[in-house]
C-alpha cells in the first residue's frame, strides 16, 4: 500500500528530499535505504529500509507522518 510518500511530498514541497543508496541484499534481492532530507537537514532517526528505493521512501514517509512531528 502506498500512502504516506505522496502526502509528505506534498507537505514538503520543494524543502524534503530524499537520499536513498543501496544498502546490501543479493543482486537480485537488493536493500535499499531511505533517509529524508528536510531543508538541507537529514532526518536519520526517520530512516527505513525496503525491497526498492520507492518502497524505502514509503516506509520513511510512513515513520515521519506517524511520528506526530508533521
Amino acid at each position: 500500500m502506498w500512502g504516506y510518500l505522496p502526502q509528505l511530498n506534498q507537505w514538503g514541497g520543494t524543502a524534503l528530499n530524499w537520499e536513498t543508496e543501496r544498502v546490501g541484499g543479493k543482486d537480485h534481492i537488493p536493500i535499499f535505504q531511505a533517509i529524508p532530507v528536510y531543508h538541507g537537514e537529514r532526518l536519520e532517526v526517520f530512516a527505513a529500509q525496503g525491497e526498492s528505493k520507492k518502497a524505502a521512501k514509503e516506509n520513511a514517509a510512513a515513520l515521519m507522518a506517524q511520528s506526530g512531528h508533521c
